[in-house]
């Protein structure tokens, strides 16, 4: 009861994720004097202790790198000059955009503040609604947990023992159907609302747009397609991503100099070490749970429902509540391996709920109170908290119709 009690307070108290989950971890301790405190320590370090982590702090570098050498300017350029001059495109642009950067950067808030950035007062510029700019950013925003390299899949790979390239390939489906949903809904609302239009491109801009972004546009092949094959494995993707981007910005972009080179290495230290820590944090208490018997518990209390629809109903639940106070990564590592063994007695596979884990942990990269993509929205245009809620309300709606989606091609595909 104290674990859970102390892992509410720090919640909504607005600590950080680590120290939460931790001080969980403490104060069982400190209940149960039989479990020493070495024990504590020696799981949270194994929770590091897999060759496949090491893909994360290559893709986190990977996109810090891309964002200072203006891939992502390139491609929402792109974006901008295809599907600009069609109505709702400008929002079509939007959603290809957050769904290309999080195929190379693997991170929601990131997401949004490039794309929010890139694109975010050309919209409002342009006609369209700040509440509607936002709430498309906020949501789409969301694929980084979803779309390959997600730090979520790769995570959700090692501690539950799936495979990654399996959990990259049909997360790439899914990503791609959630965006699909979004950039249907989005066009329909734009034709409604009459959102102005650009001017169609001439021929020789789009060309020159075109061949400037064309090299960028092969980077999300390197990383799916090389690990989906099987020729690379996700840490080899990783440096493989690292090499490209560094040779393109050596022989073509010029972008790079000291200083940003400094910045590159310094975002993505810091970016890596939260992760690593809530990773570590969240293995031990994950460890503490098995230990405790409330795991076995939980597995018979999952196994008991009548069909496996009802059991993916409260796994979604689950995870969609959870998402409202922990991210992703962290309730992959603590539930993750749950959800799997019990998904295996309804015969669903584990790479089908990764996938619908994964999709489950976008939206709560949204979901108020401690989505973290709420709290970047001022960076982009948002308001207080209360308003940027109010604004997402529609977007969660298209959210759900989306998960359904994700969920029946989960369970009837895979």
């Amino acid at each position: 009861m104290l674990p859970a009690l102390v892992l509410l307070s720090g919640v909504v108290l607005g600590l950080p994720v680590f120290l939460v989950l931790l001080a969980a971890v403490l104060s069982s301790t400190l209940l149960d004097p039989s479990i020493p405190d070495l024990v504590i320590i020696q799981r949270a370090f194994a929770g590091l202790d897999s060759f496949p982590l090491l893909a994360i702090p290559l893709f986190v570098l990977g996109g810090e790198l891309m964002v200072q050498t203006g891939v992502a300017a390139r491609i929402m350029k792109l974006a901008t000059l295809v599907f600009g001059h069609i109505r709702g495109g400008l929002a079509l642009a939007v959603v290809g955009g957050c769904t290309f950067f999080s195929s190379i950067s693997g991170s929601a808030p990131a997401t949004v503040l490039t794309v929010g950035k890139l694109s975010g007062k050309s919209l409002v510029d342009a006609g369209y609604s700040r509440n509607f700019m936002l709430g498309l950013l906020l949501s789409c925003g969301g694929l980084g947990i979803v779309i390959p390299p997600s730090i979520f899949l790769i995570v959700f790979g090692v501690v539950t023992g799936t495979s990654i390239a399996q959990l990259f390939y049909w997360s790439l489906l899914a990503g791609l159907l959630f965006a699909g949903v979004f950039a249907v809904c989005a066009i329909i609302y734009a034709r409604m609302r009459g959102f102005p239009v650009l001017p169609r491109p001439e021929r020789a801009e789009f060309v020159r747009v075109l061949r400037d972004a064309l090299p960028s546009l092969l980077i999300p092949l390197l990383v799916i397609g090389g690990v989906s094959s099987g020729i690379t494995t996700p840490t080899e993707a990783g440096v493989t991503v690292i090499a490209y981007v560094l040779l393109l910005d050596a022989f073509l972009y010029h972008e790079l100099d000291r200083s940003k080179l400094v910045r590159v290495f310094r975002d993505g230290a810091l970016t890596t070490a939260k992760v690593m820590i809530i990773l570590s944090a969240a293995a031990a208490l994950s460890w503490l749970i098995t230990a405790s018997g409330v795991a076995a518990g939980l597995d018979q209390w999952f196994g008991g429902f009548e069909s496996k629809w009802t059991f993916l109903l409260v796994a979604n639940l689950v995870f969609l509540v959870g998402g409202m106070f922990l991210d992703a990564t962290s309730l992959g590592v603590i539930v993750g391996p749950l959800l799997v063994a019990a998904g295996m007695q309804y015969g669903i596979p584990p790479v089908a709920i990764g996938v619908i884990l994964g999709v489950n942990g976008a939206i709560g990269m949204y979901t108020p109170p401690f989505g973290l993509n709420l709290f970047v929205a001022p960076e982009v245009g948002g308001g207080s908290l209360e308003s940027t809620v109010r604004t997402l309300i529609p977007f969660y709606w298209v959210s759900l119709l989306a998960l359904v989606l994700v969920n029946a091609m989960a369970v009837l595909v895979i």
